[in-house]
């Protein structure tokens, strides 16, 4: 396996995610759209966040996605589309942090002071650029990936 990037370059996708299917919300061995977004990707330590058909946030092409903003850590709701993912799971049920779920258009992450991705490959792993744009911190990401790989 190739080695895993420090942090990851984010931006916008094109394909999207429809947030009542099977396919968005279940561990399946289906994942046309996600390779099609991740190939939109172009690298290995870049991703896309892919929205629902109602624009708004679902997950990254291979990851779920948080961000925190204002000092409070959130994430998509289940029904936006993002999977539930163990990593996911252990962030909300067993990591002791307050996380927001909700349905969340783009302009939250333009605001956010840092943004994460999460799968069980990656663990937790902090985004160092949206958009384009340096993200300056990894205080949250970083503590929440100490405590979770000492767990």
């Amino acid at each position: 396996m190739e080695p895993l990037p420090n942090s990851f370059s984010l931006a916008i996708g094109r394909v999207g995610v429809w947030s009542n299917s099977w396919e968005a919300r279940y561990k399946t061995l289906s994942y046309l759209s996600r390779i099609q977004a991740r190939k939109e990707a172009g690298g290995r330590d870049a991703e896309v966040v892919m929205l629902n058909e109602k624009g708004m946030l679902a997950a990254a092409s291979m990851a779920n996605l948080f961000w925190v903003r204002n000092g409070v850590i959130r994430t998509p709701a289940r029904d936006c589309g993002c999977r539930a993912g163990t990593v996911r799971r252990w962030i909300l049920e067993k990591s002791g942090v307050r996380v927001e779920e909700g349905s969340w258009g783009v302009e939250e992450l333009d605001g956010a002071e840092e943004i994460f991705l999460t799968n069980a490959r990656i663990g937790i792993t902090p985004v160092g650029s949206w958009q384009g744009k340096t993200m300056a911190q990894a205080e949250t990401s970083e503590a929440l990936a100490k405590a979770f790989w000492a767990e």
